[in-house]
């Protein structure tokens, strides 16, 4: 195994976005991120409001 590679990943579910880190723990360093718009923030601002859409919704969103 004197080849392996120890990897980390981050996820942060935020209310206004997604953060995703890939991490190189052996040398602890940042390898990759992406952040994303969180794809339920048309439905509100915060996780009661977007509850109640998901009950109302005939999609359950």
């Amino acid at each position: 195994m004197a080849h392996s590679k120890h990897f980390g990943a981050t996820v942060d579910i935020g209310t206004s976005q997604l953060t995703i880190h890939l991490l190189d723990l052996k040398k602890q360093n940042l390898l990759a991120q992406c952040v994303l718009r969180n794809p339920q923030s048309p439905f509100g601002l915060d996780v009661v409001s977007r509850a109640k859409h998901a009950v109302a919704s005939e999609n359950n969103a």
